[in-house]
């Protein structure tokens, strides 16, 4: 049986821990449990430190509750994007993160696309360039790189690379 942490600052400031220590904002919490069930918009102002980000998480924990919505939901950090690049970069990236964590196709995407190999070379007759790609498997492209360590590539030559820096 595993215990729960227990935490002493009854008001933590850097991060969600639970209900049990999120206290005082039913009313707030209501409105937007409201506003999520009816689809409707809303948006959260206040100045710095008000907790407007543990409201939020707060909701997701309520909304996560009722387990027959099948819905994700994600929370990212806006301030720092500068433009809306930055945003989708941001957004992009959060997607990929709880994708990673929750769902085997994306693992086994990602491996297969980590074995495609693209090379690009100009024919210096003709000057077109011409790109090739290959794949290999996950094992097949850590073999390719254990054999393309200095050691592997000194060996191959009979060279002690101790020798070569003494």
């Amino acid at each position: 049986m595993s215990k729960a942490k227990k935490y002493i600052n009854p008001f933590p400031v850097l991060d969600y821990y639970s209900p049990k220590y999120f206290c005082n904002r039913n009313k707030e919490l209501n409105i937007l449990l409201k506003a999520y069930k009816n689809n409707r918009n809303i948006v959260l102002t206040s100045i710095r430190r008000l907790g407007k980000t543990a409201l939020i998480k707060h909701l997701f924990y309520h909304i996560e509750q009722d387990k027959t919505q099948k819905i994700k939901l994600l929370y990212f950090d806006i301030l720092k994007t500068q433009n809306m690049s930055d945003f989708v970069k941001e957004f992009g990236n959060k997607l990929i993160e709880i994708e990673a964590k929750n769902s085997n196709w994306f693992k086994k995407l990602t491996k297969l696309i980590s074995g495609i190999n693209a090379n690009i070379s100009i024919n210096e007759d003709t000057g077109i360039p011409n790109l090739q790609f290959a794949y290999k498997t996950p094992s097949e492209s850590e073999h390719s790189i254990n054999e393309s360590t200095p050691k592997s590539l000194f060996s191959k030559m009979h060279i002690n690379p101790l020798k070569l820096y003494c």
